[in-house]
């Protein structure tokens, strides 16, 4: 009788274990690219828009002497 409690528990978790990873979504490599192709004109338009912001910063550390003359040709 505990052999037959045993298997069936076993067998429980066996099958939940199935279930849950059929139930999930295969990502479809198409649908990956154009996310990553989507994340990437997002950071690229956000870059556009922040590039006055950036070229202050830069400006002011540089005056500041925060950054070394990387000259290594």
């Amino acid at each position: 009788m505990k052999f037959l409690l045993t298997v069936t528990l076993v067998m429980m978790i066996i099958v939940a274990v199935f279930q849950y990873s059929q139930a999930m979504p295969q990502p479809v490599p198409d649908n990956i690219f154009k996310e990553i192709e989507a994340a990437g004109r997002r950071v690229r338009d956000r870059l556009a828009e922040n590039k006055d912001l950036i070229q202050d910063y830069v400006s002011i550390a540089s005056q500041l002497g925060l950054l070394k003359n990387n000259q290594n040709n």
